[in-house]
């Protein structure tokens, strides 16, 4: 499993374009960008943490459709390059809202059908539920999905 798995450069719907630009949220992403030297990586920062860095700068990303500039213009970080050159790829199991507005729900089903369709033979179980960005909050095997997840990990990972 991989915690956003949908923010690769090629994915349309991570790609958008805003609805109407955001003072705030450009503020965001040019005070992150500004502090950072060229072709460096980034291992601390001036936010209370990386839990709330990453989530401001991905909302504002999704308010700005900034995500190439934050991202960069390497094409190895595409899925396309990934499917292409991973020489394997291990079964996943990707969970995702219907109303998820950090991860929009399209880019998970682009991302579900390219890899379907470059690795037919990779397992994939792409469990959608109603809400939003809410998989981080606690659910047990009483929920059908989360028992059909945990099957699926201890059939491919156990």
């Amino acid at each position: 499993m991989a915690q956003y798995c949908g923010m690769y450069p090629d994915i349309a719907a991570w790609n958008p374009s805003p609805a109407k630009t955001s003072s705030h949220a450009n503020a965001v992403i040019d005070g992150y960008i500004t502090q950072l030297a060229p072709g460096a990586i980034r291992l601390s920062s001036p936010f209370a943490s990386l839990d709330k860095i990453l989530l401001k700068l991905g909302e504002a990303m999704t308010k700005t459709g900034r995500h190439r500039q934050w991202l960069g213009n390497d094409g190895r970080l595409t899925l396309r390059y990934c499917l292409s050159t991973a020489e394997n790829i291990p079964p996943v199991w990707i969970m995702q809202g219907t109303d998820d507005h950090i991860m929009p729900k399209d880019a998970i089903d682009e991302l579900v059908a390219r890899i379907r369709q470059a690795r037919p033979k990779v397992p994939v179980l792409y469990s959608v539920q109603p809400g939003d960005h809410s998989f981080d909050s606690y659910h047990g095997l009483d929920k059908p999905y989360i028992k059909e997840g945990v099957d699926f990990v201890r059939k491919y990972w156990l």
